[in-house]
């Protein structure tokens, strides 16, 4: 353990808020809701993949598109949350940053091929379906990616912040 020598007039900020914030990130609750996602992503995909391999007669390039798509949004998910539960109990800014660009990608390659094939079936109320439901999925992905980048600009701001107000010998520790 290392002594910190300090100044009269320096003062440290508090750690107990910190460490309360990075225990309380993902709590037990939040954890076991990222394994019952993992499970249920991992359900879909094996579903999908069963219902695709299976099949009888062939199928049309548009269902293997789609079939193809979907399998790859549920493998993107299954890696992230992965990822979140392997790495550390607090998930970090990165962790929110992947799983916005997930949400984006997945939208919008549902988006792109459901509005596709309801255009190559002639089908306007499903494409108009499709690409309302699609572009307000795909605004909400857009909000988090924002939400996502505007926390960490704030995180690094408030790390700049702290790292001057930590006197020379407080930051070896940290």
């Amino acid at each position: 353990m290392k002594v910190m020598i300090m100044k009269p007039n320096e003062t440290v900020p508090p750690i107990e808020p910190v460490l309360a914030l990075v225990d309380g990130e993902l709590s037990h609750a939040k954890r076991w809701s990222y394994r019952l996602i993992l499970l249920l992503a991992s359900v879909v995909v094996t579903a999908l993949l069963s219902l695709w391999v299976t099949e009888p007669k062939p199928l049309p390039t548009r269902l293997h598109v789609a079939f193809g798509a979907m399998t790859c949004i549920g493998f993107g998910w299954i890696g992230v949350l992965t990822w979140i539960l392997t790495r550390r109990k607090c998930p970090t800014v990165l962790d929110r940053l992947a799983t916005a660009w997930m949400a984006t990608a997945a939208c919008c390659v549902s988006l792109v091929v459901s509005l596709s094939i309801a255009l190559v079936r002639n089908d306007i109320r499903a494409a108009l379906a499709a690409g309302g439901t699609g572009l307000v999925l795909l605004s909400l992905a857009l909000l988090l990616l924002n939400k996502a980048y505007s926390l960490r600009a704030k995180l690094r701001a408030r790390l700049k912040e702290l790292q001057s107000s930590v006197p020379a010998t407080m930051t070896s520790l940290l």
